[in-house]
């Protein structure tokens, strides 16, 4: 375990006004959004949007003064990396390429581009069934299409964004193959199982429900299926209705156009999740999710062979096995 990071209020306070917040986090071992909620716990000012990119184009810019506190909680401001209960072999593969990325420049404080759209022509063999039959298959009646099934990478996505659903799949399986991994098709999800050790994951896109408007179609449908009711059943009551299905459903469900990629299961601290957001898309994030496959699965090769290292001794009469903490199994 790495032991946390120990500042004063003013080493942090020079350090964000030092260089951008996503560099401090880096070195910090966090997340820009960590490190800005460090910030407000400890009442340390930063900078504001934009700042770093001012004074790159010579503009005027004002840093806010750093105001003492006599508060000793405030004062010490400890930092524990979310790296800190990583297991070794995946914290060591994951800060190998943080390093990396400091020798490119970063431009995440950007809005992100528009993810390209354009048809992949010829899509990585392991997707291919998975680009056609998101391609061929209809929308349903929220505008969604599905590649559910044997062979497929079980997508769900809105029929208008079909093309850069295959564009990510087909870039995720050629990037995972030059690091030496190769992505399977698993019906429901997708998956890598480079040994003993796996690791799935899907790419869907968020959705929320909405409380449905009915055309006026519908509405003179719900009438006619109303009367067709009271003349079999008399009065008929809201659970008799229920039963037989309203002529338009109560709530629609919205694509929104934002994309998300999940690794399931336990992750060890590892990061599973990642997500468009206002700077960010789930292509520029694609070798953090690579990286971040590859750590996890270092990550449960290393507690797997811990676990059968507890076994033999366990086997070898050292006591009883015990349990791994998950699903109060017992190790091994």
């Amino acid at each position: 375990m790495t032991p946390p990071i120990i500042l004063s209020r003013r080493e942090l306070y020079d350090l964000v006004w030092s260089k951008p917040m996503r560099d401090v986090a880096a070195d910090l071992g966090i997340s820009d959004v960590g490190l800005s909620k460090v910030c407000e716990r400890h009442r340390v000012p930063r900078p504001e949007l934009g700042y770093w990119n001012k004074i790159k184009a010579g503009k005027k810019v004002k840093q806010t003064l750093f105001v003492e506190t006599d508060d000793p909680s405030v004062n010490r401001v400890e930092v524990r990396g979310g790296l800190s209960q990583v297991p070794e072999a995946a914290r060591q593969i994951i800060e190998k390429a943080r390093a990396a990325r400091k020798t490119v420049e970063q431009r995440r404080d950007q809005p992100a581009p528009a993810p390209a759209t354009e048809p992949v022509a010829e899509p990585h063999k392991v997707i291919s069934r998975t680009a056609k039959m998101l391609r061929k298959g209809p929308p349903d009646r929220n505008g969604g299409v599905r590649a559910f099934g044997e062979g497929l990478c079980g997508v769900d996505v809105a029929a208008a964004r079909v093309e850069r659903a295959i564009s990510f799949l087909d870039a995720l399986a050629r990037t995972l193959e030059k690091n030496g991994l190769a992505l399977v098709a698993r019906g429901q999800a997708m998956g890598v199982t480079p040994g003993a050790d796996e690791a799935v994951f899907a790419l869907k896109e968020r959705t929320r429900q909405e409380k449905h408007s009915p055309t006026g179609a519908e509405l003179a449908a719900e009438e006619q299926r109303q009367k067709k009711l009271a003349r079999t059943h008399g009065t008929v009551s809201p659970w008799l209705s229920s039963l037989d299905g309203r002529a338009y459903p109560e709530f629609d469900t919205i694509y929104t156009g934002e994309f998300v990629f999940q690794i399931e299961g336990y992750s060890d601290g590892v990061r599973r999740k990642w997500a468009d957001g206002k700077t960010q898309t789930v292509e520029r994030l694609l070798d953090d999710i690579v990286v971040g496959i590859i750590a996890l699965l270092a990550a449960r090769k290393q507690g797997r062979e811990e676990r059968e290292a507890r076994q033999r001794e366990c086997s070898n009469g050292a006591g009883p096995l015990p349990s791994d903490g998950r699903n109060g199994k017992k190790s091994g």
